[in-house]
């Protein structure tokens, strides 16, 4: 029984993730379209300004973004939270004080998290301007 119990979930899984990768490839190539043409409507005087680095560099990865929060991301954070209540009923089922101990220490988590992602957030944005600068000279030098 366990047996066969982990292949149908192997099974679900690798048609589940099949279906939202595809979902997730399909909303991006329409994004992208989408971009180009928006990018060829616009006038002249925009690609003035803007650099071409910048709006390269930007424009792939908030796409990339954009494909791993709709692909994976979404399966995970799904999984998670069924994971989550799940294994929150089943604790309070055995042991109602010991469950709540352990989750008294979720606030200092949460706020961990926040404080690191404040950091990290910071620090994307660093990386970010410097693939802008890299992205533009690369793309200077070749033409």
């Amino acid at each position: 029984i366990i047996v066969a119990t982990a292949i149908v979930e192997s099974v679900l899984r690798y048609y589940s993730r099949r279906i939202v990768s595809g979902s997730a490839r399909h909303i991006e190539y329409h994004l992208r379209e989408d971009l180009a043409w928006h990018l060829l409507s616009l006038d002249q005087g925009f690609y003035v300004q803007a650099r071409t680095g910048d709006l390269m560099s930007r424009l792939t990865n908030d796409l990339q973004a954009v494909r791993d929060f709709i692909g994976p991301s979404v399966v995970d954070i799904s999984r998670s939270l069924v994971v989550l209540i799940a294994g929150f009923a089943f604790m309070l089922a055995i042991d109602v004080r010991l469950t709540l101990i352990s989750f008294a220490y979720l606030p200092v988590v949460i706020l961990s998290m926040a404080y690191f992602e404040t950091n990290i957030e910071k620090r994307f944005f660093e990386v970010q301007e410097q693939l802008a600068e890299l992205t533009e000279r690369s793309q200077e030098n070749v033409s």
